[in-house]
């Protein structure tokens, strides 16, 4: 019982400690200014508030640099990094500062390659501030035939549809293990650098490609998937042992009454 209290004290603790971590965040001369501001301004804020660079701590100076902690135009000095937005073609560089092999395959595809003035950046599919978890859900005809038919992208997303499954289907399963106690932080990190080594294919618009490295993936997600069947397996175990010890503890008792019963 103690222990439990001890528990759901430090959980209480940590959701205090990440609570005032996004208050800060929220609470940035960025975000006041431009809340402030209005209109378009103000919009890339509640976009952002709704991304999954929010959810994942990502705020305005991880991209744009400068010092939120400065009010007013002191907080967009250069010397404290502050780069603003960038202009359309230095869109890819911007965001490969952190997605570096996204960017590295975008960069040698179709996409980029194309000897048409306009073409795709990484904010045409992605958005500039609404980013959200990527999943194979990006590549639909109406995004995709803003630019061109949807056929090839229809083949892109074919292919890649089994292995995106079972990425859906071994991560459920991972969740309801650590929902039974399990730590699962290997398997997770895992799953994690095979589905963004598989999401990063989609950049390079190659189903040839894509066919041969899902292949690789797919035997990479078997070992993680053999490491789930035995921790299930224990489950199963455990759920059978306790049936069986609760049978006994009922044939028990049922004996226990009967003999009572006998030498009353």
């Amino acid at each position: 019982m103690v222990i439990r209290y001890l528990i759901l004290f430090s959980f209480s603790l940590l959701l205090v400690f990440v609570s005032q971590g996004f208050a800060q965040e929220e609470n940035t001369s960025c975000v006041n200014c431009h809340k402030d501001l209005g209109g378009d301004s103000a919009k890339g804020v509640g976009l952002w508030q709704e991304s999954i660079h929010k959810e994942n701590g990502i705020s305005c100076r991880n991209c744009h640099g400068g010092n939120p902690n400065v009010k007013d135009i002191g907080a967009m000095d250069p010397a404290a990094g502050f780069v603003g937005a960038p202009k359309e073609n230095d869109i890819p560089k911007f965001c490969g500062k952190c997605h570096v092999a996204v960017m590295e395959n975008y960069l040698n595809s179709p996409h980029w390659l194309t000897e048409k003035k306009n073409h795709p950046v990484c904010t045409t599919c992605h958005t500039a501030h609404h980013q959200q978890k990527a999943t194979l859900d990006l590549i639909n005809e109406k995004d995709c035939s803003r630019c061109h038919t949807y056929e090839r992208a229809k083949k892109l997303k074919f292919v890649m549809k089994d292995t995106d499954e079972n990425f859906v289907q071994l991560d459920g399963r991972i969740e309801k293990l650590k929902e039974e106690g399990f730590n699962l932080q290997n398997l997770d990190a895992a799953l994690f650098a095979n589905r963004n080594q598989f999401h990063r294919l989609t950049h390079v618009l190659s189903v040839d490609l894509i066919i041969n490295k899902t292949g690789i993936i797919k035997a990479d997600n078997q070992k993680i998937e053999k490491s789930v069947e035995s921790y299930e397996a224990t489950i199963k175990r455990r759920q059978i042992g306790g049936a069986i010890l609760v049978a006994f503890l009922f044939i028990s008792a049922f004996i226990i009454h009967l003999y009572r019963k006998a030498l009353s």
